[in-house]
């Protein structure tokens, strides 16, 4: 058989005929791979006569199948290889868009007051610069102190003058907050309770917020709650 003679063989397995040289069984070692079924056989070994029907036309594509067996073993361990390593590399995506969202979820839940905890503040800032959410200013009443500087009242019925100093004691500035005035009896009993804006005692050159470790001076004009009225009390809300 000369190098470029072709040769018909059939597959053992299942019966698939097509073409082959001399040169291409001398490359693959007389070695031939099944395009159909992927069979590996001599081909010499299951050669065909030269009268015998030719091969159908879908058989054609079998001559590109042939070469040594050991490249396709290769391709298939280096695979059998990788296939391991994709499998960890979605599982460990997976995981991670996982936590991501727990991440995102427990922020949202938390937002009102974690993103007043000023360990927390930068993180929230952070993610409502890329969400375009608005922080709420921060707010702790408990680091307000309020002093009471002096009350008048010129008469039985004429209105209650109060002074006060706010002073923020926060590292951070705060919003001014609301002030509750309740007006007691002798016993305690709270009589009257009113409930004054920032708008209401702040004036209009004073800031609407408080400053660290910077007093803010009030001073309230309240109309005259009753002669039963001995005493009163002022609460931040």
């Amino acid at each position: 058989m000369t190098a470029g003679e072709v040769m018909i063989c059939a597959c053992p397995q299942c019966g698939t005929r097509f073409r082959v040289t001399a040169a291409m069984l001398a490359v693959a070692d007389g070695q031939v791979r099944c395009g159909a079924c992927l069979t590996v056989f001599r081909g010499r070994d299951h050669r065909q006569d030269a009268d015998s029907p030719p091969p159908r036309q879908d058989a054609l594509a079998a001559d590109a199948a042939v070469g040594p067996a050991a490249p396709r073993r290769s391709t298939a361990r280096a695979r059998s290889r990788r296939t391991p390593l994709r499998r960890k590399a979605t599982a460990l995506t997976a995981c991670t868009v996982l936590a991501l969202v727990l991440v995102a979820n427990t922020l949202g839940l938390m937002f009102d007051s974690w993103s007043q905890t000023p360990a927390m503040r930068s993180v929230y800032a952070a993610v409502c610069g890329i969400a375009g959410c608005e922080l709420a200013p921060l707010v702790s009443l408990p680091d307000i102190d309020v002093l009471v500087a002096a009350r008048s009242r010129l008469g039985p019925t004429q209105p209650w003058t109060l002074n006060i100093e706010l002073l923020n004691r926060a590292p951070f500035r705060q919003p001014a907050p609301t002030l509750a005035v309740a007006f007691r009896a002798t016993d305690g009993a709270v009589l009257e309770e009113r409930r004054i804006p920032p708008g209401e005692y702040l004036s209009a050159g004073q800031p609407r917020h408080l400053m660290p470790n910077q007093p803010t001076n009030v001073a309230l004009r309240l109309d005259d709650p009753g002669t039963a009225a001995a005493a009163y009390t002022v609460a931040l809300l």
